[in-house]
């Protein structure tokens, strides 16, 4: 009589906690939701393939010997724009370049006047990526562990490129 008694009594006791976890996860959801970023899928190698330029790196071919010596021939090739470093930013005419290295990854970004691109974005494994871009002037990368966070938040303000690096977490 008595263990069936216990048994009921952890029973109930059981029946109360998860009921009241329960009561707690659907209360506290709503809250919670604010003060967590959105949550967006994280992108596919295919995916960060097409946000990334394609560069494809063109060797020059080999000399052949000659027995008579070459003429000088004009240039062809367009002359290399100025850079420059401003504020972190390689500045080459009117787009601005810069790479970020946190501890969940490496991205590179460049910002034109009211445009922001993402060039790469690479997580160290175990961290995953996710990237967000609701206007062309602002561009926001996330690397993902756990419950840490690190915010790349790069936009075009005030006339000039403009990034803040935040860890959550």
């Amino acid at each position: 009589m008595r263990s069936r008694r216990t048994v009921l009594t952890v029973a109930a006791w059981c029946a109360c906690t998860a009921l009241s976890i329960g009561v707690s996860w659907f209360a506290l959801r709503p809250v919670l939701g604010t003060a967590v970023p959105d949550r967006t899928a994280p992108l596919t190698a295919s995916e960060l393939r097409q946000l990334a330029p394609m560069t494809v790196p063109v060797s020059p071919p080999p000399a052949s010997p000659s027995s008579r010596p070459a003429s000088p021939r004009p240039s062809t090739a367009a002359p290399t724009a100025a850079r420059t470093v401003r504020d972190g930013w390689t500045v080459s005419g009117g787009s601005y370049l810069r790479s970020f290295h946190v501890d969940g990854g490496d991205a590179m970004v460049r910002v034109e006047p009211g445009r922001v691109r993402l060039v790469s974005a690479t997580p160290r494994p175990t961290w995953t990526v996710h990237v967000e871009q609701n206007q062309p002037d602002r561009l926001i990368v996330r690397f993902l562990k756990g419950q840490t966070v690190f915010l790349i938040d790069a936009m075009w303000w005030e006339e000039r490129p403009f990034a803040q690096v935040s860890r959550v977490g």
